[in-house]
């Protein structure tokens, strides 16, 4: 979060309302920070509540100022964004009551949880320059970093002792066949959505260890698939005879493939120069080089993003259950 102020330059917003100073240079960027800070820590019945409300929200998010934000707070903007996002939503921004609530528990909660982002947004704001968070950010990148390397190390030696039937690969392969016996005729597409080593897993099973297995549309996210690819990590792939122009062969059992990174991300990498059939396509998630990995699902405008993207896909119809045209 911290690291995110920085990167809008909300350090000195005027009257301590980096959401609204925020908003009124882009709304959906506010929204997005607004959403990553709230859905820290949450619940599933939360985060399924905070996610409906992203939709809403973000369909209201436009790239520019989105109104005068002039003697708003940052409490009196996520009112105005919860009365806005409802269904008898009134489009002025109203003064917070600040003793009691007509909101149902549910609400009430999902509420709280937005004002408390806020708040953490601001407090954040006048503290992000300390030594004191600097140390922080140092630490959870090196954690971070360990992570990861243990995550590859673990899953290359049980691929190497067990092949498709280690513990990891085995839960996910499980997972992709589960999802493919579970399309239907009203619901017939299955997408794929990976992240960071799971984007390298599933390409491994789906191109090496469970060639059987298939899915409408892989989506990587912040992944590694290009540099497991050129390190010789991946046994389907061959070294190309000439890498400027060869490119991997498109697989027979994935539809569509998309692959998303952030130029900020350190553990994302492109795909489309070295596997024919796949899509980069950039993504800021508005963190810097500690936090962008983490926080691309928590951000409502990647979710829009990606489900503009998957309507451009030839996913089956739910008529005929064939492509469409």
């Amino acid at each position: 979060m911290a690291e995110a102020i920085e990167r809008h330059d909300l350090i000195n917003s005027k009257g301590q309302t980096p959401l609204t100073t925020l908003a009124s240079e882009s709304f959906a960027d506010a929204v997005d920070l607004l959403w990553s800070v709230a859905m820290e820590d949450v619940d599933a019945t939360e985060a399924s509540a905070l996610a409906a409300l992203a939709a809403q929200a973000m369909a209201r998010a436009q790239d520019g100022p989105a109104r005068d934000m002039a003697g708003v707070d940052d409490d009196q903007w996520v009112e105005w964004l919860l009365r806005t996002s409802s269904a008898d939503a009134s489009s002025d921004l109203p003064a917070v009551e600040r003793f009691g609530s007509a909101r149902q528990p549910k609400e009430r909660n999902t509420a709280w949880r937005l004002h408390e982002a806020a708040s953490r947004i601001a407090f954040s704001a006048a503290r992000v320059t300390s030594t004191a968070a600097l140390a922080l950010w140092r630490e959870s990148w090196h954690a971070q970093g360990s992570l990861f390397l243990g995550d590859v190390l673990t899953y290359l030696r049980q691929r190497e002792e067990s092949g498709p039937d280690g513990p990891i690969a085995g839960k996910i392969g499980a997972a992709l066949a589960e999802g493919a016996r579970s399309r239907t005729a009203d619901d017939p597409a299955l997408v794929v959505v990976a992240h960071s080593m799971g984007g390298n897993i599933v390409y491994d099973l789906l191109s090496h260890l469970r060639p059987e297995l298939e899915c409408d549309v892989l989506v990587t996210v912040g992944s590694q698939v290009g540099v497991f690819a050129e390190l010789g990590l991946l046994p389907a792939v061959s070294a190309p005879a000439d890498p400027k122009s060869d490119r991997v062969p498109a697989l027979a059992n994935v539809g569509s493939w998309i692959n998303v990174y952030d130029p900020n991300d350190p553990l994302a990498f492109v795909t489309a120069k070295i596997f024919a059939g796949s899509e980069d396509f950039a993504y800021s998630t508005g963190r810097g080089v500690k936090s962008s990995h983490s926080a691309y699902m928590r951000r409502p405008s990647f979710h829009h993003r990606l489900a503009e993207r998957l309507r451009d896909c030839p996913l089956p119809s739910t008529a005929t259950g064939l492509p469409q045209e």
